[in-house]
């Protein structure tokens, strides 16, 4: 059974989200199970052995905590209990995101809040993701993929992803990628030749485009194209081309 810890000290928004979580959860017919925690998380954890904490899935609402020093201190102490857990934190301000990240906490996600308003589709992604790793096998790759735009940081991971672009705008990355099995496209800051060491699965085949492998339905030799499942046509240099038909020869790493 998987679980799911929920760490909210308003008892209003925890209410509303616990019941977010268990409406989405029943209708998906998950066995999962939801410990909702209303005294101080460092008695959970010391309550909780390694095992039964393995690889579940933390709610963490940061405003619950004063100071930068203390969330860390919180969410460090959760990775050491459960290094395979799956981290989503919540918070009015993102300003200590990038400190968080430094940290190796390695958060699935973080969700701005807004008031006592609840974006769902942002819960039910996080749900959808940490369901899919456990059962069908996609968490080969723990380390999530960050993009970071002008008003938020965006957490996904590899396979989610089906390519990368360059943008008509200087030094601007565009992102096509799978979330609540919509496809989205988000524009970032980066280097093609930064994004393809980020994965085993990201291939570059031109010089403004990165593909995710897994998502290559077939390749057209003679035009120099490959296509995705998306039927999405991607240009491919003469010489990646032949890397490709080596990768495609070797189905173990696709």
């Amino acid at each position: 059974m998987l679980k799911i810890a929920v760490f909210i000290k308003d008892p209003v928004f925890r209410e509303k989200l616990v019941e977010i979580i268990k409406g989405y959860i029943m209708i998906n017919a998950w066995d999962i199970e939801i410990t909702v925690q209303e005294d101080v998380i460092e008695n959970f954890l010391t309550n909780c052995s390694k095992e039964a904490l393995s690889s579940s899935l933390y709610f963490f609402d940061l405003d619950a905590v004063d100071t930068l020093s203390g969330q860390l201190d919180l969410l460090i102490k959760v990775r050491k209990q459960d290094p395979h857990g799956y981290i989503v934190c919540m918070g009015e301000d993102d300003s200590n995101l990038d400190k968080i990240i430094k940290h190796h906490i390695e958060p699935l996600d973080f969700i701005l809040k807004s008031g006592s308003e609840i974006d769902v589709k942002q819960y039910y992604g996080c749900l959808e993701s940490y369901y899919l790793r456990q059962f069908d096998g996609e968490d080969t790759e723990r380390e999530p993929v960050y993009l970071k735009t002008l008003d938020q940081v965006i957490f996904l991971h590899p396979a989610q992803v089906l390519f990368f672009e360059t943008s008509d705008r200087s030094r601007k990355i565009k992102c096509h990628f799978i979330e609540n099995k919509e496809e989205r496209i988000v524009e970032f800051t980066g280097k093609l030749k930064d994004i393809e060491t980020w994965s085993r699965h990201f291939f570059r085949t031109h010089r403004s485009y990165v593909v995710n492998l897994n998502y290559i339905h077939s390749y057209q030799e003679e035009d120099k194209l490959i296509k995705l499942v998306n039927d999405v046509w991607i240009p491919i240099s003469y010489k990646n081309l032949g890397h490709l038909k080596n990768i495609f020869d070797d189905r173990d790493i696709l």
